[in-house]
C-alpha cells in the first residue's frame, strides 16, 4: 500500500443515502452491461475515492431515505416476485435487477450490512464468474486497512492511500473507471484532465458528484464546476429529490463517457427505474 496523503471524510454516516440510491444502481448496471459484451480479461476496475467495501447501517442513518426506500417499494416487491416466477423475465425493473441481486439481498435494517461501491462491483463480478483486478484509492489509512482485509489477494486488488483522480491516469488499459470525488472544494481541472485521458483511450467511466445548497443560499450552490468544454468529453444527467431546503443535499449529477454509444440509454433507463421506485419528488433533469 502506498501512502500519499491524509483524509478527513468518513462515508459511514451517509452510507445508503439518496446519493447511493442513485449511483449504485447505475454503477452496477453499467458494469453488468460491459461484462456481458466481449471484453478483455481480467476486468480492470479503478475507483478514485473508494471508502469501505461494506458498512453497518446506523440506527439513525440517511439510508432510510435511500436504499431503505428502494427496498420497501411495492414496485420492487412486484419485480422480485416476477423474477422468482420467471428468472429470465425482463418485464419489471430489468436495469435495477443486477444491483438489487448483489446489493439488496435482505431488507435493510439498523445493524445490517450494506456494500460500498467496490463491494458491489466485486459481488457482481464474482457472481458472473469474471476474473478481475481492482485499483482502489482511498485517503483514510484506517479505511485502507479495511479494504486490504476485504481484498486480501494482492494479485486481484491494489489499494493505494491517496487521491485516485490523477492515479487512475497512469493505469494501463482499465476496463472501467469510477470517479467519486469526496471534496467539492476541489478544482475540477484534474477531473477534466482524467476525462480527456479516458476519452482518448476509449475507456468507459462514470463520475458522481452531489448537489448541495442553492444559488440563493448564503454559501451558494456547492458543486464541482466544470468548463463548458467538458461537454465534448462527457455527457451528464442530473437527479433531483429535494426542493424544500436551500442548504440541503438536494440532488446529484452523473458524468459519463461518450466513448460507448449505448451508455446514455442504459443510464437513462436505469435512472427512470430508480425514480419510479423511489416515488414522488424525484426527477431526472437534463
Amino acid at each position: 500500500m502506498k501512502d500519499q496523503s491524509n483524509s478527513p471524510y468518513d462515508h459511514s454516516r451517509k452510507i445508503g443515502n439518496e446519493g447511493d440510491a442513485v449511483k449504485h444502481p447505475v454503477l452496477v448496471r453499467l458494469i453488468d452491461h460491459l461484462i456481458a459484451r466481449e471484453h478483455e480479461t481480467p476486468f480492470v476496475y479503478l475507483e478514485s475515492h473508494c471508502g469501505r467495501p461494506s458498512y453497518k447501517l446506523p440506527e439513525d442513518g440517511e439510508w432510510k431515505n435511500g436504499v431503505g426506500r428502494i427496498a420497501s417499494s411495492p414496485l420492487l416487491a412486484a419485480a422480485r416476485l416476477s423474477w422468482q416466477q420467471d428468472p429470465t423475465s425482463e418485464v419489471r425493473l430489468p436495469n435495477m435487477r443486477p444491483y438489487v441481486e448483489v446489493g439488496l439481498g435482505e431488507q435493510p435494517a439498523p445493524g445490517s450490512i450494506y456494500p460500498g461501491s467496490s463491494g458491489l462491483v466485486c459481488k457482481l463480478l464474482e457472481r458472473k464468474h469474471v476474473d478481475f483486478r481492482f485499483f482502489l484509492w482511498e485517503k483514510d489509512s484506517i479505511v485502507c486497512q479495511d479494504l486490504m482485509k476485504d481484498f486480501p489477494e494482492w494479485q486481484k486488488a491494489f489499494v493505494c492511500r491517496g487521491d485516485g483522480i490523477a492515479g487512475a491516469n497512469h493505469i494501463e488499459n482499465p476496463s472501467f473507471v469510477f470517479f467519486d470525488p469526496f471534496d467539492l472544494s476541489l478544482d475540477a481541472a484534474p477531473l477534466e484532465k482524467s476525462f480527456e485521458i479516458m476519452a482518448k483511450k476509449s475507456v468507459p467511466f462514470l463520475c458522481w458528484t452531489p448537489l448541495v445548497g442553492r444559488d440563493t443560499s448564503p454559501q451558494g450552490q456547492i458543486r464541482l464546476r466544470f468548463r463548458d468544454s467538458t461537454s465534448s468529453l462527457a455527457e451528464s444527467a442530473r437527479v433531483i429529490w429535494n426542493d424544500a431546503e436551500e442548504e440541503s443535499f438536494w440532488g446529484c449529477e452523473l458524468f459519463f463517457s461518450k466513448s460507448q454509444a449505448d451508455t446514455r440509454q442504459i443510464i437513462e433507463e436505469t435512472l427512470h427505474e430508480v425514480i419510479d421506485v423511489l416515488g414522488e419528488n424525484w426527477v431526472l433533469s437534463a
